[in-house]
């Protein structure tokens, strides 16, 4: 079995391109498996199988009080109002994002997976990664597993490291477009905040809840200040060409055939061209039939959705993605399409 990462930097079409690739029957593809918590602090070390099972089914705090106060995420697919779990007492980290994506049945799933996981033995961590991949393989079908989990363009160098067979994918959109979407979601929200107030409590929590400290209840998340707090738009220029940056530099060092790229643009122009393109990388089939269901679930609407912005905020938000401009075009034209592209969305100002 194949493995492949799908990386980006948020808000640029992955989870569109996950569920486009999932309807491929050769295609295995797990979403969000790292979601929200540092690749690097799941990827190290060696744990017997009942730890890692631990690793990835205890709950995540943070996580569940988003949930609790507030602050879904659309990547939050669990059925909290029907599952068996609860954020008041727990949802398990593998089952807020990744088993809803690939089953109706997320509480059924992570039950057959409770029931082998803790038996594996010790290995390294990433050996419990590739046998889990081959786990879900074995259940849901798929010669190419794809992993995509948002903003993993930060962690290419960790995911190569962990595993050195794999290879990628790296998804862009128009940074402008980008950054205006990262301007409306919590997850990329919180830590350009953070950034800006220079402490994660002054950030993220309730004022209340930090005063009286309310003891075993993780303090309340400030949904409302997350959500409404004036952050300038360049901040989230400066934090997608950040990524950009830092991405770029490390898949410039991985050698060309076990990389491609893809724009969010012509995938959604294009869906038929750039999933045939990425079949063939992948290598698997692209039906008729997957090509044909596929294209009629893009919207090209949302191409150039930063384009109504007012003058100065395009002029600021254009000089923050200067610098990842210049590196996603980089990457870009090592990989050109096989079929007529389009001019990247910044070229229409």
């Amino acid at each position: 079995m194949s493995l492949t990462f799908v990386v980006s930097t948020g808000r640029c079409g992955s989870t569109l391109l996950s569920r486009l690739l999932h309807t491929n029957p050769d295609i295995l593809s797990i979403s969000e498996l790292f979601g929200l918590v540092p690749i690097k602090d799941r990827l190290a070390g060696h744990l017997d199988g009942g730890d890692f099972w631990r690793q990835i089914a205890d709950p995540v705090p943070f996580i569940d009080a988003m949930v609790r106060d507030g602050l879904t995420l659309p990547e939050f697919l669990y059925p909290y109002t029907t599952g068996r779990f609860t954020p008041e007492t727990g949802v398990p980290f593998i089952s807020h994002m990744t088993l809803p994506t690939l089953t109706d049945d997320p509480d059924g799933v992570f039950d057959w997976l409770a029931a082998i996981v803790p038996d594996w033995p010790t290995r390294p961590v990433p050996d419990h990664y590739r046998h889990l991949f081959s786990l879900l393989s074995d259940r849901f079908g798929g010669t190419a597993t794809v992993e995509r989990t948002g903003g993993s363009i930060r962690a290419v160098a960790d995911l190569r490291s962990a595993f050195p067979e794999a290879r990628f994918i790296y998804l862009s959109r128009d940074g402008m477009d980008s950054a205006l979407s990262m301007s409306k979601h919590a997850g990329c929200r919180i830590p350009v905040l953070v950034e800006r107030e220079g402490s994660w409590t002054r950030a993220v929590h309730n004022a209340a809840d930090r005063a009286t400290g309310q003891s075993g209840r993780f303090p309340a998340i400030d949904a409302e200040r997350i959500m409404e707090c004036e952050i300038p738009l360049a901040s989230f220029g400066d934090f997608w060409s950040t990524m950009t940056l830092k991405g770029a530099a490390e898949l410039a060092r991985i050698p060309l055939d076990r990389w491609t790229t893809v724009r969010y643009e012509q995938l959604l122009l294009d869906p038929v061209a750039s999933l045939c393109r990425l079949a063939r990388f992948l290598g698997v089939t692209s039906s008729p039939e997957w090509l044909s269901w596929a294209a009629k679930q893009v919207r090209p609407e949302r191409i150039g959705t930063s384009i109504d912005l007012a003058s100065a905020d395009v002029a600021e938000l254009r000089a923050a993605c200067s610098p990842g401009y210049a590196a996603d075009e980089a990457l870009h034209a090592q990989h050109p399409p096989t079929a007529a592209g389009i001019e990247h969305g910044r070229s229409k100002r």
